[in-house]
């Protein structure tokens, strides 16, 4: 046979005296928890909403017409996320959108994020205007896509000009041996 136990008396006079002091505080209990929950609402209210866009970007490889035959290594991603980031672009769309203030100013509410398994970049901007954080955020995907366009043009043209120099240097040769023949 199990015995259930009594609260012995010991322990059930404690109780009682809480209840009480309870009962008796009961008004200034209620009213500081009306006045905490009312001066957290009113907090909350004063505070200005921040609103958040989002752009994606997908990044791919710039191949250039070669015959080497060697595959395309994809871009790593962590870097072109700290190009985004970069003080390079940001002049970029303080240029485009006219904004007077230090390009650097701009990173302060600039998140760039690789969605997980993919070659996107999820660029988002926080402001308290919505339709400037839909215009920044779309500006810092533009800079982007035109920072990584003059670097491919560059490349391009450093490439070329070696090939010009290939190709006159291969010129000058083949006049030498005509001269020669003749």
């Amino acid at each position: 046979m199990s015995q259930v136990e009594q609260p012995s008396e010991e322990t059930a006079v404690p109780l009682r005296e809480y209840l009480a002091i309870l009962r008796l505080r009961k008004w200034s209990i209620i009213g500081i928890t009306a006045l905490v929950v009312a001066s957290a609402l009113f907090f909350s209210f004063q505070q200005t909403p921040i609103y958040e866009s989002t752009s994606k970007v997908l990044v791919k490889p710039v191949t250039a017409a070669t015959t080497t035959g060697v595959p395309v290594t994809p871009p790593n991603l962590e870097t072109e996320r700290e190009l985004v980031q970069s003080t390079a672009v940001a002049e970029l769309v303080a240029e485009d959108l006219n904004i007077p203030d230090e390009p650097d100013a701009l990173l302060g509410d600039l998140t760039v994020e690789v969605a997980t398994n993919t070659e996107i970049l999820e660029i988002r901007y926080a402001d308290p205007d919505p339709l400037e954080a839909q215009r920044r955020a779309q500006a810092f995907a533009q800079g982007y896509l035109q920072f990584r366009r003059q670097q491919a043009l560059d490349d391009l043209l450093a490439a070329s000009q070696s090939v010009q120099q290939r190709i006159r240097a291969l010129n000058r040769q083949r006049a030498e041996v005509t001269a020669q023949l003749d």
